[in-house]
């Protein structure tokens, strides 16, 4: 196959897995009518007989499509080699992790609850760092993910108001959806 036909192909995948990203949350919140996102996370899904099966895939779909995103953009944006390990490192620790997330339901409730933590630090410490190894080269390229980044780490913040993680689970696939999307379809960042 030739190198443009696998690039177009990369790029569909990762877009179908960002709109799966979005479209499943809603997909299962609407098949379990008395979910309440407010004070229910969204590992609720998984374990529930009618959405456990489009959560699980969905959860694999996307943790491809993150790691080949964020593989790819490593190796064409990141001009600092020392840097590119590190990336790579944390990049498919936080892929394993959300791996992870989907194979250990919420049954198993603090195997889940660890590896889902791991995922959401791992995965907003990588945008971070993107960021600030690119900042290093393009100041204002890279203040796109350090904001990213930070508004990632905030996102936390919602389970102050609300007794559950569902509102932050779902701030935090919105930024996630942003920042693939736009490092995806932008080459000037």
């Amino acid at each position: 196959m030739e190198y443009k036909k696998i690039k177009k192909l990369r790029r569909l995948y990762i877009v179908l897995s960002i709109l799966i990203g979005v479209t499943a949350p809603v997909l299962c919140y609407f098949l379990l009518p008395n979910f309440n996102i407010q004070s229910e996370p969204l590992s609720k899904f998984g374990i529930s007989t009618q959405t456990s099966q489009i959560w699980f895939w969905s959860l694999i779909i996307i943790a491809l499509g993150i790691w080949l995103n964020g593989e790819y953009r490593i190796k064409e944006l990141i001009k600092r080699e020392p840097w590119k390990p590190v990336l790579k490192i944390i990049l498919r620790v936080s892929v394993v992790c959300l791996v992870l997330t989907a194979l250990i339901d919420m049954s198993y409730h603090w195997t889940h609850k660890i590896v889902a933590l791991i995922f959401f630090c791992g995965y907003n410490l990588f945008v971070f760092m993107f960021g600030v190894v690119r900042s290093l080269n393009y100041l204002k390229k890279g203040i796109f993910s350090v904001g990213m980044g930070t508004l990632m780490l905030l996102t936390s913040l919602l389970v102050i108001p609300f007794p559950s993680y569902g509102i932050a689970e779902i701030a935090f696939i919105i930024l996630i959806s942003i920042w693939n999307t736009r490092i995806l379809l932008k080459n000037s960042i």
